[in-house]
Parts: C-alpha cells; structure tokens; sequence
C-alpha cells in the first residue's frame, strides 16, 4: 500500500474576548498518516516546522460567505525541537477510520423536555406567589405546591436499570422502530407539555403521551 497523508485543520476558539471585532482562535492540526510504520516516509512531517519557518504557510479560513487569508507566525517556531523529537525511524500507527454507524445515538426529545419546563415554571410563577393563606400554611402550602410541580421528574437511577434500558434503546434503534419504548425510559422523565403539569395538578395519573 502507497504512503498517503492527510492534514485535518481544526479551528478552535482561544481565550474570552469581550466588545471586540475580532475573535482569538487556534488551528489544531491533525496529520493523518497511512499506509507506512516509519516517519521516513512521510518526509513533509519529518521536517514540518522547518518547511513552514522557511516557506511560510497560509491558512484561509472562511465563514458566513466571507473567507480571511492567515500566515502562520515563522518566528515562533523552532525546528530543532521537532527534530529533535521525530527522526525517519519514528513510529507511525496507520490512521484508520473510526466507524461508529452501527452503534446507537441515546437521546430524547429536547423540545417536549423544555416545553416541560417552561409550563412548569409558568405554573410555579403563578401558583407560588398568591398569598391567599396565613404567612405559615403559606409557606407550607408552597413547599407541598413545589414539590407536588416536580414529582415525577426524579430517575431512579442505577447501574442495573441505566443498562438495561440502554439494552431497550439499542435493540429499538437496531430494529428500525422510531417509536418511544414502553417503560424503556420513564414517560414522566420527559412529560411533553403543560397538559401534563395541569394534569398532575389535578391529581391524574394520566402518563403523557407521546
């Protein structure tokens, strides 16, 4: 197999800028080397920071329909320290691939959980702050309104029921069904609407829907 390489160029934020036109970021370079156990014969990587001191690069990074030409700095770079660390006799490990179309995505819906918090904030807004009892049952009646509003928001968590709903979620997906799993996740861990808040208001044990 030929030698071949490729370089992946990262563009990171750095640092906290505040008020300011321009935005401090870093570029993390990734080399992708295949088809070679040596550095030797990768020779563009043997002497990297040298090429670029002497022959300069620029990067264009480009955003929003706008593109902006960078030189890298050539005086911060010192090519003995490079050579001094990688020779022709360094290891290289074949980049390969990292194929993770098999494994399944555990997620949930994020609109119906915020549309959950929002109603649930809405309701405590409102039903927290009549004062329509005595300063004590007031306060009372407060806590037992608070936790009346998040009950059934809790997950009883553990390693035993984390797996074994992962195991549901896995063999869901692998099977093509988009459908939520009954008791596969906790329906009340992810209530839909404040449908549900009025419902748990009212003493219902309706489940929400999906």
């Amino acid at each position: 197999m030929a030698s071949e390489q490729t370089i992946v160029l990262t563009v990171i934020p750095r640092g906290i800028t505040v008020d300011t036109d321009v935005l401090p970021v870093s570029v993390f370079v990734s080399p992708r080397l295949r088809g070679a156990l040596h550095l030797g014969a990768f020779p563009d990587w043997e002497t990297w920071t040298r090429r670029v001191a002497e022959d300069g690069l620029t990067l264009t990074l480009a955003c929003a329909g706008g593109t902006l030409d960078l030189a890298v700095d050539q005086q911060s770079l010192e090519p003995r320290l490079w050579e001094g660390l990688f020779d022709e006799h360094t290891l290289v490990r074949s980049h390969v691939f990292d194929d993770y179309s098999g494994r399944p995505v555990l997620s949930y819906p994020v609109r119906r959980t915020l549309s959950a918090l929002k109603a649930i904030y809405q309701d405590a807004a409102v039903s927290l702050a009549l004062p329509d009892r005595p300063e004590a049952e007031h306060q009372r009646g407060n806590r037992r309104t608070l936790r009346d509003l998040v009950e059934g928001l809790e997950v009883h968590w553990n390693t035993d029921a984390g797996e074994s709903w992962r195991a549901q979620l896995r063999r869901a997906q692998q099977a093509g069904r988009l459908a939520r799993l009954a008791g596969a996740v906790p329906a009340s861990a992810v209530p839909p609407s404040r449908s549900w808040v009025a419902r748990k208001r009212s003493g219902s044990s309706v489940a929400p829907g999906p």
